[in-house]
């Protein structure tokens, strides 16, 4: 149903990310790169950075931690472990959306959600 829905908004034509930085490929130690390579690379870099810094030094990362662990004695210690995994879900969203973003900027992936229906 949602298919079909967004197909009568949008149409049903394929849609390409748009090109967001220059394409030129720069030469570096020997190697091919474009502008978007490296700051797929960056970005990956300070998010994971970013994430280790969150779990290991933080408290909703020690409250993550202890709910992994046990999420009844996490909740005696005044951890809430609903709300914990509810957030590392959130979490987890986000990363796999800039993923995606990253992955469709990288290789101008084309999209298309009805590339399975027939004509």
């Amino acid at each position: 149903m949602l298919q079909t829905v967004a197909m009568l908004i949008w149409g049903r034509s394929y849609m390409t990310f748009p090109q967001l930085l220059p394409s030129d490929p720069i030469e570096m130690f020997g190697a091919t790169v474009t502008v978007t390579k490296l700051v797929v690379i960056g970005l990956s870099a300070v998010i994971m950075i970013g994430l280790m810094v969150l779990v290991n030094r933080s408290k909703l990362g020690r409250a993550m931690r202890a709910t992994a662990e046990n999420p009844r004695v996490a909740g005696l210690m005044g951890v809430d472990p609903n709300m914990v995994i509810m957030i590392t879900f959130a979490i987890g969203a986000s990363l796999a959306a800039v993923a995606g973003v990253m992955l469709a900027a990288t290789y101008s992936v084309r999209t298309s959600i009805w590339a399975s229906c027939p004509d």
